[in-house]
């Protein structure tokens, strides 16, 4: 989301589309360059997030968008080389119901990933790379709150890890190390000031040890850096934070219809008062424990229940520190193989330590695709996001009391 170092994403699944092994055009043996292009029309009645108590001006916050996003993709499925490549943009025109102002604004999204090395093999190699220039205003069922356009930057995410499997792959070992660069532009201020770019150096090791043939435990550490580039921001400082979390559980099959994910540790986002690694700031640091639990019930071969939870605590731009509590459910089911229907409800508790305010938000989402052809389908969408803060002092778009409502039409094409 706009504020945070990372997106928190709980429990999301979506029940399998129709695919065709026809489409796209054959490259080689079994790659395939696929082709698509969606188009949005969408409807929101508080684009800019007006709080509910300070609009002194009672402006009418609602507002229409159209939304086109064109993509090109590669698959180059391998036992020993792996490679997935897409590009996509997006031109989102705001048509300036209601006296707010008209927009157009373009977006892109890049993705490179590769594995090397067999799927049991003792050694393997992962890269992926995303790059994103926002804004991207229809984001994932449950994500309504991430609108961008409030501040457009460029981000760029990479990591490169390896894959250890020693005796046969029952224990596999990984190492990754991330680094995630996040660029503002100039002309996204707020409140007179410019949010301040930042980078994040990150290490993980993750353990994971399969003692059934479809049940794993597992114990992840992580250590990161998370750093301001350049001045300080005018809207406040924003701190140094070197976020360390280590996290231990068990996930697999429990049933035949039955799944589940139980995890908990210790984690401590360690705000220091000045550069990384210097005194850390008792009074906006965030040391908690830390969970995860996911429950997931196949009614069917093509309907789920899932139903998760997740606390995490990370730094943040302006508020130095937040713990995040969700709970999540969710439904998918593909009905007569032609229409995918899902349906989400959410409930967040965010505490940010800088302001120390406690925000609150309900998340409803659902929504319906019907494929008329194996490349052809259309999609109809209604989110409902409510936000309360108990503390007034950072206006609108971070903290506040506000409601939004999007009704989403669209029709995809894919070849």
């Amino acid at each position: 989301m706009m504020l945070s170092a990372a997106i928190l994403s709980v429990g999301l699944f979506s029940a399998q589309a129709p695919t065709s092994t026809q489409l796209g055009v054959k490259v080689g043996e079994k790659s395939r360059v696929h082709a698509d292009v969606t188009t949005s029309v969408l409807y929101d009645s508080n684009v800019d997030r007006l709080d509910t108590n300070r609009n002194p001006n009672d402006l009418d916050g609602s507002d229409g968008r159209v939304v086109v996003t064109p993509g090109l993709e590669l698959d180059v499925p391998g036992r020993k080389l792996q490679l997935f490549m897409r590009a996509e943009g997006s031109i989102n025109h705001r048509f300036g119901l209601n006296s707010r102002p008209q927009q157009t604004l373009a977006g892109f999204r890049g993705i490179v990933g590769a594995e090397v090395g067999a799927r049991q093999a003792p050694v393997a190699l992962r890269v992926r790379n995303t790059i994103i220039r926002t804004p991207t205003l229809i984001g994932e069922p449950g994500t309504i709150l991430e609108d961008e356009q409030v501040f457009t930057a460029w981000t760029n995410v990479g990591r490169v890890g390896l894959v250890f499997r020693p005796g046969g792959g029952a224990l596999e070992i990984s190492t990754t190390y991330l680094n995630q660069l996040q660029i503002f532009d100039d002309d996204s201020p707020v409140d007179g000031g410019a949010l301040p770019d930042t980078q994040t150096h990150g290490a993980e090791l993750d353990v994971r040890y399969s003692f059934l043939p479809k049940t794993a435990a597992f114990l992840t550490t992580e250590l990161s850096v998370f750093d301001v580039l350049g001045d300080d921001t005018a809207l406040g400082q924003t701190q140094t934070a070197a976020p360390f979390r280590v996290v231990g559980g068990v996930s697999g099959q429990v049933s035949r219809r039955l799944s589940a994910e139980i995890a908990a540790g210790y984690g401590n986002v360690l705000v220091f008062d000045g550069g990384a690694f210097s005194s850390v700031d008792n009074q906006l640091n965030r040391e908690t424990v830390i969970a995860r639990t996911r429950l997931r019930y196949d009614v069917s071969s093509q309907a789920r229940l899932t139903l998760s939870f997740a606390r995490i605590a990370e730094p943040i731009l302006v508020e130095a520190a937040v713990v995040r509590n969700r709970g999540e459910f969710r439904a998918d089911a593909m009905v007569a193989s032609r229409l995918l229907l899902n349906a989400l409800v959410a409930y967040e508790n965010r505490n940010f330590s800088a302001s120390a305010t406690d925000a609150n938000v309900v998340i409803g989402d659902a929504g319906a695709e019907m494929f008329v052809l194996p490349w052809l389908s259309f999609l109809a969408r209604y989110r409902v996001f409510f936000q309360d803060a108990n503390d007034d002092d950072l206006p609108p778009p971070f903290l506040g009391d506000f409601t939004r409502h999007q009704i989403i039409g669209a029709a995809r094409a894919r070849y």
